[in-house]
Parts: structure tokens; sequence; C-alpha cells
């Protein structure tokens, strides 16, 4: 029995597919045939059913072709340690994206509840907008997958002007103390914590939430850089994948909530404000970071000149929550509310981090880019050789909030 052989059309009838999928899978060579027979039948053994069998888990899942025939690939050539690995790790990258198409479809059947039960126009309009907001976080989630993005993003301020960086100058605005437990949301790569690690006090309790199981594992991987500085301060960190729109946190207060950059990503964002001060210790401070609407200005600009008909809306994040209108959404769940502003600018004169940048951007940027050939990058070129780098200003800042 071990030594059957199965035509197309029988190993097709095993496994609930049709003889064109034997056929497509055969020519984009992930099920090859064990046998042909003199008048050209393809033939195929148990191996053959077993493996069909995985491709059709594998697509169910959501894997690409060129991810399955990776995963083929690997198992070839690689030893068994790394293969499982390699498995594990897709197969983590997978679960992430299904539970966040679980968690988009529902909040899409609670905007179509609003709907049905909607009366008048203005009532339909918010059910709309609501739709649309979702469609853009489908788009951010996606940008947010690993730190790809985010660290494209955080290369092109290390041109700055300011003597004092990003992330020190935040460092710098905040208070943090011994046993201290303290909430990150939106944690990312885990950038801020590698770069004041040594500076923080002893003994904190640093919890790190991001809805990506990417940006986690990024952060994982960077902290054990500072494992001997974390070991001798006692710092332990704790690494929780949460969506920030129903943030489920309860069991415990907080000295210190951070957000930084992230709020304006949020659909749920009068809620998540309110269970921050919910979760904040009656004399905690929740720190969150934002930019103004001018934030990146002259690059906006420059993609404009390129393509007037790129839709940059994703990218006006301050539009949502920025500098100018953060303070007013805060003050409905805080007493004091102090907002900071670092003063700095760009001065870029590296074409590849320009670029880099503006590819990481939210919405159809990227793919217009990629079409571009090398067009925008020689408009680029042709302003750092007139002027020696290009200028760029930035517009950031963080709220300091308080319940007393």
């Amino acid at each position: 029995m071990d030594n059957k052989l199965f035509t197309a059309g029988e190993i097709a009838k095993l496994c609930g597919v049709s003889n064109r999928t034997i056929r497509f899978y055969d020519i984009k060579g992930l099920l090859k045939p064990v046998k042909y027979s003199e008048n050209g039948y393809r033939y195929y053994d148990k191996n053959s059913v077993e493996k069909l069998q995985r491709i059709l888990m594998f697509k169910y899942l959501g894997f690409s072709l060129e991810e399955i025939s990776a995963v083929f690939e690997k198992e070839t050539n690689e030893h068994s340690i790394s293969v499982k690995q390699y498995r594990n790790n897709i197969l983590k990258e997978q679960k992430e994206n299904l539970i966040y198409k679980r968690d988009h479809i529902n909040k899409l059947i609670d905007a179509v509840e609003v709907a049905i039960n909607c009366n008048d126009t203005d009532e339909w309009d918010s059910m709309i907008k609501i739709i649309n907001i979702l469609t853009e976080d489908d788009e951010r989630v996606k940008q947010y997958k690993n730190d790809d993005n985010l660290q494209s993003r955080i290369n092109i301020h290390s041109y700055s002007t300011s003597s004092i960086g990003w992330m020190q100058w935040m460092f710098n605005n905040m208070e943090f103390a011994e046993n201290m437990k303290i909430l990150d949301i939106g944690c990312g790569n885990g950038f801020f914590w590698t770069s004041n690690i040594e500076h923080m006090p002893n003994n904190l309790h640093v919890i790190m939430c991001d809805y990506s199981f990417g940006m986690l594992e990024a952060a994982q991987e960077a902290l054990k850089k500072c494992e001997s500085v974390i070991k001798e301060k006692n710092i332990a960190f704790e690494f929780v994948q949460a969506d920030a729109n129903d943030l489920n946190i309860n069991d415990t207060k907080f000295d210190v909530i951070m957000a930084n950059h992230m709020l304006y990503h949020v659909v749920n964002r009068k809620g998540l404000i309110s269970k921050i001060s919910e979760i904040l210790k009656d004399d905690g401070v929740f720190y969150c970071s934002t930019v103004g609407k001018n934030h990146m200005k002259e690059l906006d600009e420059l993609i404009l000149k390129y393509d007037k008909n790129i839709d940059l809306s994703l990218c006006n994040v301050a539009k949502s929550f920025g500098l100018e209108n953060g303070g007013k959404q805060l003050k409905e769940s805080f007493a004091v509310v102090d907002r900071k502003i670092h003063d700095n600018n760009l001065i870029v004169d590296n074409a590849h981090v320009i670029y880099d940048y503006a590819h990481s951007m939210l919405g159809s940027v990227p793919e217009v880019l990629d079409k571009s050939g090398d067009k925008f990058r020689n408009m680029i070129d042709e302003i750092i050789d007139k002027d020696g780098a290009m200028f760029i200003q930035k517009s950031t800042g963080m709220f300091i909030c308080k319940k007393h």
C-alpha cells in the first residue's frame, strides 16, 4: 500500500480539490509528480498526498504560494531545527494576521449595527466615517506589521539640528523612580528603552504593549542587547499583545503610562484615554507624544510636486490627534495637561534616507514610488546637489497629563 501511486484525478479527489488545482501546483513547482507514464499521465505517491494536504493547510491560513514554496525549500536545504524555527515564525505571523482579521470583522459588524439603527442623515454620516476609519486602520496595521517601516522613520531623525535627540529629550521630560510600574502602549521596537536604559532607575516593572507581534519580537531582540544593564538594574520587562482600541488591562494600577506617537492611529481614542486615566494611579503621570500639522511639511510638498494626485490624507495624523488639538481631547479625562515642544528640524544630505522615509509612509505613497523608478530619487538628488542638503521642518512634542 505504501508504494501505491495515484493519478492526478485520484489525489485531487482524496484532498477535495480539482484537477486544475493539481496542474497549477505542478506548474508552480509546489507539487511535482513522482512518475510520468508513457502516454504522459502524472502519478503521485503517499508523500505527495501529505504534501498537498500541507499546501492546502498553509493556503487556508493565508500563506502566499511564494511563502509556501520557501517553507518547502528550507525543509530541503536546512537542518531540522532551523526549519522548525522558520516555520514557527511564519505561523506566528499568520496568527497575528488572523487575529487582526477577526477583530477587524467584529468592528465592521459593530459599524453595520450602527447603520441599521440610523434614522437620520447625521447618524448615517457618522457610520460612514467609522467604516472609513476602519479602512485606514487596516492600512496602518499592514504598515506596522514589523519594525521595517518604523526603522526607516527613525533613521531620518539622525539628521536632527537639535543637540538633544528625540529619545533623550523625551526621557529628560519624564519622571521615573525606583519600584515604579510602567505601561508602554504601542511600544514599537523598544527604541525608547534601549536608548535610555542606562539612565533608568532600579527595580522597574515595565509592560511593553503593542498590537503587532512583529514589533514585540523586535523589542525583545533589541532589549537582549541590553541584558547586562537590565539585570544589574533589576528591570523586569513583560511583553503583551493587545489592541489599544479595546485595552483589556484591569488588574493593576500604573505609576507611569506612555503612548508615544500612536494615539492618532487609535479609532476608539476617547475610550482609550478614559481607560488610561482609569488604570493610572491617582498620583501617576501619563505621557503621550505626537506631531503637529506642519511636521515633515517640505517632504509632503515634494511628494505632491512629484505626483499631485497622491493621497496624503492617511499621513496627516495630526488632524486626528496632534499638538494643536490633542490637549482638548486629553482634558476630558485629565485635570492637568501640559504641552512641551521639541525645538528641532532636519537637514538631510542623504537621498537614500529621505527616499526610504517617504517609502515607509501610509497610503498609496510606497506603491506610487515603486512605479516611478528613479524619478523621485532624482528629484531629491537635485535638491541636495543644489543646496547641499534638504531642509525638513519638524513639529514634535509631548503632553504630560495628571489626574489632579
